[in-house]
């Protein structure tokens, strides 16, 4: 007990170190991320809408997506005119980093909860098993995001779903969220040993 409670001890005060003296490539790094993600955002969202018509010829882009899609070319329009200043600001990248998480997080919900109360959730829980770990950010920030996000989330399913589909999505995005920590605290385990070397035990 006492050799886990060392490790957990000597991993901390690594993480804590990292995050302090790597500022300016923790800031370098999470802008490069957000470029690529805002792309693929995009890219994603116009590949669904073009695809699932020709799976399900009935269906159509109700409003919650073409907001979602919307937002998401104002959110990368913002990354990359942050980007043209050549500036990676430590506070200033992880604000848009926390600006990109919630804005796709709640575009998902919003796609997977308003326009049908009787279909099951489809991108929420696995976004929210992804997202957390693309940026490098302090535990703190990425649990309580994930955790408020999660609540408000099951808020609005138990709100606007039947309760049977409502449960099911409870749980999916329940299970979703517990493989989030496991995820966060291996990648973030392994972007520290990789910086500093291995953490001796």
């Amino acid at each position: 007990m006492n050799g886990w409670i060392r490790v957990i001890k000597q991993k901390r005060i690594s993480r804590d170190v990292y995050f302090q003296e790597a500022k300016e490539d923790i800031a370098r790094t999470n802008l490069r991320l957000l470029r690529i993600s805002s792309v693929l955002m995009i890219v994603f969202l116009a590949v669904f809408i073009s695809v699932t018509p020709l799976f399900f010829p009935t269906w159509r882009p109700t409003y919650p997506y073409r907001v979602f899609a919307c937002a998401a070319v104002m959110v990368t329009a913002v990354i990359f005119i942050y980007s043209r200043s050549g500036k990676a600001v430590y506070e200033s990248v992880r604000a848009l980093c926390i600006f990109f998480y919630i804005a796709v997080l709640l575009g998902c919900i919003c796609v997977d909860v308003l326009p049908d109360s009787s279909g099951s959730s489809t991108f929420f829980p696995l976004i929210i098993i992804v997202l957390p770990a693309v940026f490098i950010m302090p535990y703190s920030l990425i649990f309580s995001i994930t955790g408020a996000l999660e609540a408000f989330y099951l808020f609005m399913v138990f709100t606007d779903k039947v309760y049977i589909i409502a449960l099911m999505d409870a749980y999916t995005s329940i299970v979703a969220c517990c493989c989030t920590v496991a995820v966060a605290l291996i990648v973030m385990d392994l972007r520290v040993e990789g910086w500093s070397g291995p953490v001796p035990v």
